[in-house]
């Protein structure tokens, strides 16, 4: 673990340790076991920043789970597009299932908006969204997340499947990018 780290021209600092994310993700997971206790949930896990997160999260799920993925973009460097595109969708039909959309992090709000708007035509059972991180200051949409491993402030961060033009997702730590 290092203090600190520097992607191209950008220097990050040490935010949080593989310990706390590990201790986090069971936590998070201990709550949807037992929310979800007895049904079959239906993971959307967003690629790419949400692998990580994803695949230590299902580590910890005693539900039965059926695992969807989609790949979106949102940003550019260090800031949001405000514009939400599809690379890849689903291959599934959502019809009458449980939905839980799996994201590395919740800012603007507006990636989830979009999956909502996306997903809500199949008529699922429910749908909510579990990320690992959650920027309130940020967030300017109407679908808040409901599960939540740690809410933090407006912050660029990059390790644990998060990116700095693509750079740091591997990073078993999370960076905070240090003031100027």
């Amino acid at each position: 673990m290092e203090n600190s780290i520097t992607i191209d021209d950008k220097k990050f600092d040490l935010f949080i340790d593989h310990m706390t994310i590990d201790l986090l993700v069971r936590d998070l997971a201990t709550e949807l076991n037992q929310k979800y206790a007895g049904k079959t949930v239906t993971l959307v896990i967003v690629l790419n920043g949400s692998i990580l997160f994803a695949a230590d999260l299902m580590k910890h799920l005693t539900l039965d789970c059926e695992i969807e993925t989609i790949r979106i973009h949102s940003y550019d460097g260090l800031n949001s597009t405000e514009k939400v595109n599809t690379l890849i969708g689903l291959k599934n039909n959502l019809n009458g299932k449980d939905i839980l959309i799996i994201e590395d992090i919740v800012d603007t709000g507006n990636t989830i908006q979009f999956l909502y708007d996306l997903f809500e035509v199949e008529m699922p059972q429910s749908m909510e969204t579990v990320t690992f991180l959650f920027k309130p200051k940020a967030f300017q949409g109407s679908q808040k997340p409901k599960y939540i491993a740690k809410v933090i402030e407006n912050d660029f961060v990059v390790g644990y499947g998060l990116d700095y033009l693509e750079k740091g997702r591997n990073l078993k730590d999370i960076y905070k990018l240090k003031s100027a």
